[in-house]
């Protein structure tokens, strides 16, 4: 299944690049769309034509600087019926909601959860299912920067979150904290958590429009409703995908760990992948094999990308992708030169 993203966090890329001093026509060509569509507001792109879009900014300039350029150039009405539906909500509490219910539309790579704290506090918890473990990264750098500027212009106030947590530390962490106005620290998790206190979440939103919001989540759901359901009844093989992406970091997960997470046995696992095909190793060799075609397509040095995909040294990366594609990391990559 094709996944899609909102034209308008391509738009936002474009607006970007020409903040990085990245040529914004070499953005839409790999992108596949043209100046005048950037404007069609409900349009969808492919993922993977995203992926390709950014992958122009992060070959020529420092990824940690992509998230702090792509805020500058965020507009929510951008974004189509879910931006006004946020900017037409009665406080931020509701419309971090409606970006909970309604970020497929903007992303369908993304995945939300929100906890409400005894204390009143609002926690949004978020991954990324993203193919390149690069992006994957910028991506989840990015969101409590994306969050709290879309706090701050929906409130006009200067919103600070009380916590920040994030996969892994940015380079360029002291800017990061600068702009949030908060430390941040390292999740125990794979995840990025932002946390807004109650005060903060329960602030009014200055232009909010109860009948302009109930025309706009309409539309939102209209458009929802549009979207393949792949969120209603997930397969047990894209969740344990999903989940693996998820944990590895330096070291493969354990099938224990990967059906901790999920809820079940590791025989239940075992189970369920079978009656669907497949095994725990082969979801993570099919997992393995795109990441390191994407890592090497980049140019990341083969040693590096064997230990990002958890493998305890090269020799045994070079034997797993001669038997996932037919030829050594070295062979591919110069297959793939012009």
């Amino acid at each position: 299944m094709t996944r899609h993203v909102q034209i308008g966090l391509l738009r936002t890329a474009v607006g970007a690049a020409d903040r990085l001093k990245v040529a914004a026509d070499e953005v839409l060509a790999a992108a596949g769309v043209t100046e005048a569509e950037l404007t069609e507001i409900d349009r969808f792109v492919p993922l993977e034509r995203m992926i390709a879009a950014m992958q122009v900014l992060y070959r020529h300039a420092d990824p940690d600087e992509i998230p702090l350029a792509m805020v500058r150039s965020l507009r929510l009405e951008h974004l189509g019926a879910p931006g006004f539906a946020l900017m037409s909500a009665p406080t931020l509490r509701e419309a971090v909601g409606r970006l909970d219910r309604y970020h497929r539309l903007a992303s369908m790579d993304a995945r939300t959860w929100l906890v409400d704290h005894a204390d009143g506090a609002l926690e949004i918890i978020i991954t990324r299912d993203i193919p390149h473990p690069t992006l994957k990264r910028v991506a989840l750098q990015a969101m409590p920067i994306v969050l709290t500027e879309i706090a701050r212009a929906l409130t006009g106030v200067h919103v600070t979150p009380q916590e920040v947590a994030l996969p892994h530390m940015p380079g360029l962490r002291d800017r990061y904290e600068a702009f949030l106005g908060a430390p941040l620290q390292i999740a125990a998790d794979a995840r990025t958590h932002i946390t807004l206190a109650a005060a903060a979440a329960n602030l009014p939103i200055p232009q909010a429009n109860p009948a302009l919001l109930a025309y706009m989540d309409q539309r939102s759901e209209a458009l929802l409703a549009r979207l393949p359901c792949q969120d209603a009844s997930p397969t047990t093989t894209a969740r344990t995908r999903a989940m693996i992406q998820e944990l590895l970091d330096g070291e493969a997960p354990t099938a224990d760990s990967v059906a901790t997470r999920l809820g079940m046995s590791r025989r239940t696992l075992y189970r369920r992948l079978r009656e669907e095909g497949t095994s725990f190793q082969g979801v993570l060799d099919a997992l393995r094999a795109d990441m390191a075609r994407a890592l090497l397509g980049d140019g990341v040095d083969i040693a590096e990308v064997a230990f990002v995909l958890g493998f305890s040294e090269p020799r045994a990366f070079h034997r797993a992708f001669k038997r996932w594609v037919g030829a050594t990391p070295a062979q591919w990559r110069d297959a793939q030169l012009p």
